[in-house]
């Protein structure tokens, strides 16, 4: 939020996934995984394939979700980590992944 975020849903359930955080700004929707690790680079290796689909599948569903509720579309989709690491500020890693376009055709 101190960056200019506006957080839209918190902890989003679906029957195919979960996303920590849905946060906004300027058109961009962001879903954002927060991990608690050592250091930054664990915090980012951390969230492997399987996860990355599950957040991905669980994105899908609350674009649907939302989509069908008349909210307007985003300008863009992005898949963020937060790195909470111990005695550091957390680190926003944007654009942490894109999803593999080629397999959801």
């Amino acid at each position: 939020m101190a960056q200019g975020y506006r957080i839209v849903a918190r902890r989003f359930r679906s029957k195919r996934g979960e996303v920590d955080l849905v946060a906004s700004r300027r058109g961009v929707l962001a879903f954002v995984e927060v991990k608690r690790r050592r250091g930054e680079v664990e915090a980012r290796e951390s969230v492997g394939y399987k996860q990355r689909k599950r957040i991905e599948a669980a994105a899908a569903d609350w674009l649907a979700k939302n989509q069908r509720t008349g909210k307007k579309s985003p300008a863009g989709v992005r898949f963020d980590v937060i790195a909470i690491v111990p005695w550091r500020l957390p680190t926003h890693i944007k654009d942490a992944w894109r999803p593999d376009l080629q397999k959801s055709l």
